[in-house]
């Protein structure tokens, strides 16, 4: 929702699948906004962000690390760089995890977990400086990235940008002390929790009794 808030022609995504696009245009977004704000969409599954041939202040990868493998990252944070101003940033999340989970290219509904020292590693690799921020998120942590180091906020900044959502009792943890407590208890426990157990969990917080 983003294309809300930014001028005439600055909204560029990568979706590969065409289809998901247009359903949020046509159930979300709307015809007139889009006539509007004149974004820019390719659908291409590699990250190739030099398709729109620009650079970008801003590229926002919500709830894609999460659920990619780490050769995917890996490329999506290459290509970012090279399609990122010398003072832009990128802001992703990922699901943190004891260790970096295995498997297939895309992994959905369930995550993909990484360690931040794998994280860092990913960065490093790109010739990326990044920092874990406390921007609110139920399930992932937020990282900025950046080609410079002094383009990162410093830990004076980090109190700043802990989006608290207010009046949601869904949401308490975003700004409850009490609630933020559990939250940070319940993450630890489940990083240290056997995999098969986690999966066991899952299936029965899944289930649902019949009725009758």
């Amino acid at each position: 929702m983003f294309i809300n808030y930014l001028d005439e022609g600055n909204y560029f995504g990568i979706e590969p699948n065409k289809w998901l696009i247009e359903e949020a245009i046509t159930s979300q977004v709307g015809q007139d906004l889009i006539r509007i704000k004149k974004p820019q969409f390719d659908y291409n599954s590699e990250f190739d962000t030099s398709v729109f041939s620009r650079e970008f202040d801003f590229i926002l990868a919500q709830s894609i690390f999460s659920h990619a493998s780490f050769d995917l990252v890996r490329i999506a944070l290459h290509n970012s760089k090279d399609s990122l101003k010398r003072d832009g940033l990128i802001a992703a999340n990922f699901a943190i995890g004891k260790g970096d989970s295995k498997g297939s290219r895309w992994v959905y509904p369930d995550l993909v977990n990484y360690n931040q020292e794998t994280i860092k590693r990913l960065a490093d690799d790109a010739g990326l400086q990044i920092i874990g921020i406390p921007w609110y998120h139920p399930r992932l942590t937020w990282f900025l990235f950046t080609k410079e180091r002094k383009r990162l906020p410093d830990r004076t900044m980090l109190r700043y940008l802990t989006g608290a959502v207010l009046y949601d009792n869904a949401f308490l943890e975003s700004w409850s002390f009490r609630h933020k407590i559990f939250r940070d208890i319940r993450n630890q426990i489940g990083l240290l929790l056997p995999e098969q157990f986690k999966t066991a969990i899952k299936k029965i917080i899944r289930f649902k009794k019949p009725e009758y």
